[in-house]
C-alpha cells in the first residue's frame, strides 16, 4: 500500500508502530489503517521495512511523512510469534487466544502488503477467527458462551493456521530491511 519514495510517503488515515517478538528478537514495522478500515505496512522494493525499536521507527516516518512527532509513541504490546510457536508445540496447552489472534492479524496485514496468499479463507477459518476473536473480546459476542470450548478438530485446524502465520511473518520479517536513514 505505501512505499516510501524519497519525500513523497504516502500514509492512511491513521498509522504507528507495531512491535514484534521473534526469535527473541524485537523488531518494529510500521502499520497504517485506512479510512476504509484496511490496513497494510510499509514496504520498499516489495520487503518490508523494518526498525530494531519504536522510536526508530517512529521517528523515521514523521520525518518523512510531514506528521508531528509523538516523542513516545503509544504501542501496544509486541505481537508474540514466539508464544504461538510454543503453543504449537505444546500438544494440550490451552491456546493463547490473544496471541494466535494478534499474529493471524499481522499476517493478514503481511499477506496483504506484499500479495501473498494466506490461506485464511473459509468456514472454518472463519469460525476459528471468530472464536479466537470471542475468546478475547467477548464484549463483542453478547450471546456466546462466558467461555470459549475447542473440539480436538478445531484445535489441530488452529494449531495448523497458527503455524502457518507465524511462518508468514517471520519470513517476511527475516526478508525485511532497515530503511536508508534510519
Amino acid at each position: 500500500m505505501t512505499t516510501p519514495d524519497g519525500r513523497s510517503l504516502r500514509l492512511g488515515a491513521w498509522g504507528g508502530p507495531s512491535s514484534v517478538l521473534v526469535d527473541g528478537h524485537l523488531r518494529v514495522v510500521w502499520t497504517e489503517s485506512s479510512a476504509d478500515g484496511s490496513d497494510a505496512l510499509l514496504v520498499h522494493d516489495g520487503a518490508l521495512l523494518v526498525w530494531p525499536t519504536v522510536q526508530a521507527c517512529a521517528a523515521w516516518v514523521h520525518a518523512r511523512s510531514g506528521r508531528a512527532e509523538d516523542a513516545r509513541p503509544e504501542v501496544a504490546e509486541p505481537v508474540d510469534v514466539d508464544a504461538t510457536r510454543r503453543w504449537v508445540a505444546q500438544v494440550g496447552a490451552p491456546p493463547p487466544a490473544a496471541a494466535l489472534l494478534d499474529v493471524w492479524n499481522l499476517a493478514a496485514d503481511v499477506a496483504t502488503t506484499l500479495a501473498l496468499p494466506l490461506g485464511d479463507r473459509g468456514r472454518m477459518s472463519d469460525r476459528l477467527h471468530a472464536m479466537l476473536t470471542a475468546a478475547v473480546l467477548p464484549q463483542y459476542f453478547p450471546r456466546a458462551p462466558a467461555r470459549v470450548t475447542w473440539t480436538p478438530y478445531e484445535l489441530d485446524r488452529l494449531r495448523e493456521r497458527a503455524l502457518r502465520n507465524a511462518r508468514l511473518v517471520a519470513r517476511a520479517l527475516d526478508a525485511g530491511r532497515a530503511p536508508a536513514g534510519s
